[in-house]
């Protein structure tokens, strides 16, 4: 059974490769794509990340760091209420909410995320 199916893919490999319009639209045309698609995002003004860090961690600083350092955030850090206000103002599209318990691996820690988006 095994060798029935190694063979039959054989053929349709063959089959597939021989064709030179499927090997084109199957092959050329995502590449292609995905080429335009990355050459009309790279203008891109970062995404606003308003940052409430209530741990005093390491983990956490570091955590806000990379998100800093990555070109596609813009960050803004504040006190958590603040910025709530001014998400529910429609002043800041997301807040990021860390809570004092980031780095305890012992109680189960969620972030809290704001936004004026609707999922």
């Amino acid at each position: 059974m095994m060798l029935r199916s190694i063979h039959l893919a054989k053929v349709f490999l063959r089959m597939f490769a021989r064709d030179r319009q499927a090997l084109f639209v199957n092959l050329f045309v995502p590449i292609t794509v995905m080429t335009i698609l990355v050459l009309l995002s790279q203008d891109r003004d970062p995404i606003e990340i308003s940052v409430a860090n209530q741990s005093g961690s390491e983990i956490a600083a570091e955590f806000v760091k990379s998100l800093d350092e990555n070109p596609i955030f813009s960050v803004v850090e504040g006190e958590a209420e603040a910025l709530k206000k001014q998400v529910l103002d429609g002043d800041a599209t997301l807040v990021l909410v860390i809570p004092a318990q980031f780095d305890d691996p012992d109680n189960a820690t969620e972030l809290v995320v704001l936004s004026t988006q609707p999922r």
